[in-house]
């Protein structure tokens, strides 16, 4: 299951963030990413695929679908809201593995390495909760919210 996972959220991120860069991806053993860039590539691990994002915004998604539409009504609403919702993962997590490869670059040469996990982390708190703002924004403005 979780090869499952890694190759339906990973794969179209590294790619989304290879086409970014105009750069080419590789395959290591064990079928985990590497996108080519110079100076340095970008491995692409399990962690790094935005599964616990898609759930986190598919759940919210969820909740505020079933506050505005009755029950027989919110099935098919779901069912639409769902591909949209794996299309803002990949390409919240191209964004983020995007902005988190140029603040590796960039901070590199200012914190010693034992920051570099909290600032990548910090990286990946802020691209995500954007998202998730930006996607509360549209989807009050849309008019899914809450009667």
């Amino acid at each position: 299951m979780t090869n499952f996972i890694y190759n339906l959220f990973a794969y179209p991120s590294a790619w989304l963030t290879a086409v970014f860069h105009d750069a080419a991806i590789a395959s290591a053993n064990g079928g985990e990413l590497w996108i080519l860039l110079v100076p340095r590539p970008i491995h692409v691990t399990p962690e790094c695929c935005g599964f616990n994002f898609f759930v986190l915004l598919g759940c919210y998604t969820l909740l505020f679908i079933l506050r505005r539409y009755p029950r027989p009504c919110a099935g098919p609403a779901v069912l639409l809201a769902l591909p949209v919702v794996y299309v803002t993962t990949i390409c919240a997590n191209a964004v983020r593995m995007t902005c988190a490869y140029h603040v590796a670059c960039l901070s590199r040469t200012l914190f010693p390495a034992c920051f570099q996990p909290v600032i990548h982390m910090a990286v990946g708190i802020a691209v995500f909760l954007s998202a998730l703002i930006l996607s509360h924004l549209l989807i009050e403005r849309i008019g899914l919210y809450g009667k």
